[in-house]
């Protein structure tokens, strides 16, 4: 489509007309997905808005890949900006400077280092934030040389900013937090990335992760003993007292030189735990746990259908159909649900 038709309007008549081509009854569009850009799912003026004004009924689903984007990004707010910002003026430092590349490629020999560049991260793509991650830890300590020997040689503030956040014990910590905490995100987000259809283990594989999140730092007796739609991820009462962050940040916080620095030890936690609380309540944002129409998909699956236990519960689909309000052609003729 041409840029200057790109319009809510154009898209719309567009979708409807592809169908029309081909034969197919409106009736027979009971649902609709699509990222979450203002011109396919605003609340008005939108493809959206047009196909609920036009298609009574019609479920509509935002992209969850785009969403668990979304939900990173806003988690990663509550963490210091000096962890973006350490990433993209090392990236920065190097980017077009041959010279700069040649040197630190010495100090990944002397070090031991992986002959590895530095990755930019994406302004857009917030899980992709995980191999900047990844690339900063492994090339750690010849950053750490390298920028020593620049901040001591050239005394510029670019190398001494540089030099400073390297030695920064926290803002390792919180590199650690994130190589710990992202994967989470990205092996959901990675499983609906699948060429394979995987709508009837949507509402499964997402209350394992938003649970997995919870328990990260509330009472595991209280999230798994209450219905999940009813949990609040803000609630204080539930709260650990102490996080269990991963083995790399165990190790790293017992160390003299952080073990020691109580207060800055506590804004630490504090930190990544407004990171969890704000990824649940995103997801709890995004996607509604107490649709009945969810949880009902998974009776599509062929391993479901074929249950013996399935249908003691669900001995028919019509439950399910029941929930889209919509008119179907069968054998020629129109049901109403």
């Amino acid at each position: 489509m041409a840029a200057e038709g790109a319009t809510a309007e154009a898209m719309y008549d567009l979708i409807i007309k592809k169908f029309s081509d081909r034969g197919i009854p409106l009736e027979n569009i009971i649902a609709f997905a699509s990222d979450g850009c203002n011109v396919m799912m605003g609340s008005q003026n939108s493809v959206a808005s047009r196909l609920r004004e036009n298609l009574p009924g019609i479920f509509i689903f935002k992209c969850i890949c785009h969403s668990m984007h979304l939900c990173a990004s806003e988690a990663c707010k509550k963490l210091p900006r000096r962890c973006e910002d350490l990433a993209r003026n090392i990236y920065g430092f190097f980017k077009l400077s041959s010279k700069r590349q040649a040197q630190y490629l010495e100090f990944q020999v002397f070090t031991n280092s992986k002959i590895h560049k530095i990755l930019h991260p994406s302004q857009t793509r917030w899980l992709s934030l995980l191999s900047v991650v990844n690339r900063l830890l492994e090339q750690w300590y010849s950053l750490k040389l390298f920028f020593t020997q620049k901040w001591l040689e050239e005394k510029t503030v670019a190398a001494e900013l540089i030099y400073s956040e390297l030695h920064d014990d926290f803002i390792k910590l919180y590199l650690l937090f994130l190589q710990w905490i992202l994967p989470k995100f990205i092996k959901l987000n990675e499983y609906f990335q699948s060429a394979d259809s995987k709508l009837v283990e949507l509402d499964e594989h997402i209350r394992l992760m938003y649970k997995e999140l919870l328990m990260c730092y509330m009472q595991r007796d209280y999230v798994q003993q209450n219905v999940i739609s009813s949990i609040t991820p803000e609630d204080t009462r539930y709260f650990l007292p102490e996080m269990y962050l991963g083995v790399k940040i165990m190790i790293e916080t017992q160390k003299p030189d952080i073990s020691t620095k109580k207060e800055e030890l506590k804004e630490f936690y504090s930190r990544c735990r407004d990171f969890l609380i704000t990824g649940c309540k995103e997801i709890k944002k995004r996607y509604d746990f107490s649709d009945d129409l969810l949880q009902l998909l998974k009776y599509l699956s062929p391993e479901e259908a074929a249950s013996n236990q399935t249908r003691n519960v669900c001995p028919s689909i019509l439950p399910l159909m029941q929930k889209f309000s919509k008119k179907l052609m069968m054998n020629g003729e129109y049901y109403q649900w």
